[in-house]
């Protein structure tokens, strides 16, 4: 993938402006670009959901956008908090088919592709990583048939998920990570910078492909793996940022807003709800 070109978004949401009248700590994280993510229902149904992506078009302009497209049936089963997605595999791909063609009409995306979705299957049935890995490559044909230059990363979840990266780059390539830029790490997680390129790099050695890493809360790491959900005392990690001094690590992205709530635990609001109160405690890590 050729970086030199991408032009990230510092520009926040209107969303982020509104709560920042109230919360003025908040327009710290202004200058920082931050996934846009974008699912049924939560953005509205078949009917209506190119309103979110044509938002998003505008609202970047020339810039390229950081979309997270999360809605693949049973997209949360493993955690819960963000069950949703669409109801049919047919719905589904007739949600990507939408959202490309109105994400073609801006400047190419930066896309996340489904977080957690294969490692949430890697080791249920035979039938149910079959299903979902074939449709995953059939959204990425349609993706890479209707837009241009698409940057299509393919979530593959956090160090301590797949232990065994060989395992990890297996689904990647059943999933149809050849056709993309690569796979992306620790999406809404917290693990560190160290520890994401120490697992990154085994698996992008196997299966020859880059790797972006969310680094939007993990500046203090990971209080323990299954500590996922607003845990206490964790930091910003290092800024957005495709000038990466590592071998196969095209970019720092803040993949997960980290003004926005985990869900309903430990006294957060509900997933993807800003949360003023602990998006400031990220600033100094306490």
């Amino acid at each position: 993938m050729t970086t030199s070109m991408i032009k990230l978004l510092c520009e926040p949401s209107v969303r982020l402006r509104r709560y920042a009248r109230y919360h003025p700590q908040l327009e710290y994280f202004f200058s920082y670009p931050v996934g846009y993510w974008i699912g049924i229902p939560d953005n509205g149904n078949l009917d209506n959901i190119y309103i979110r992506a044509n938002h998003i078009v505008k609202h970047h302009g020339d810039c390229n956008p950081i979309v997270v497209i999360y809605s693949i049936p049973d997209r949360d089963f493993s955690g819960r908090y963000s069950a949703g997605g669409c109801d049919t595999n047919k719905e589904y791909l007739a949600f990507i088919d939408i959202i490309s063609r109105e994400f073609s009409k801006g400047a190419d995306p930066i896309i996340i592709m489904e977080p957690d979705a294969l490692p949430a299957v890697w080791n249920k049935s035979h039938l149910l990583r079959q299903q979902r890995t074939q449709l995953i490559s059939n959204a990425i044909d349609i993706i890479n048939t209707n837009i241009k230059n698409p940057h299509v990363y393919l979530d593959i979840g956090n160090p301590q998920w797949i232990l065994d990266t060989y395992e990890a780059g297996e689904i990647l390539l059943e999933a149809g990570v050849d056709k993309t830029c690569g796979f992306s790490l620790n999406v809404s997680n917290f693990f560190s910078t160290q520890d994401c390129v120490y697992y990154g790099e085994q698996i992008a050695t196997m299966i020859n492909k880059n790797y972006v890493i969310d680094t939007s809360r993990n500046g203090n790491g990971h209080l323990h793996k299954d500590a996922w959900c607003n845990p206490p005392g964790r930091k910003l990690g290092a800024t957005p940022t495709f000038d990466v001094d590592e071998p196969y690590v095209d970019a720092y992205l803040w993949i997960k807003p980290p003004t926005e709530s985990d869900g309903e635990c430990n006294g957060g609001p509900k997933p993807g709800d800003i949360w003023p109160d602990y998006a400031v405690r990220l600033i100094d890590g306490i």
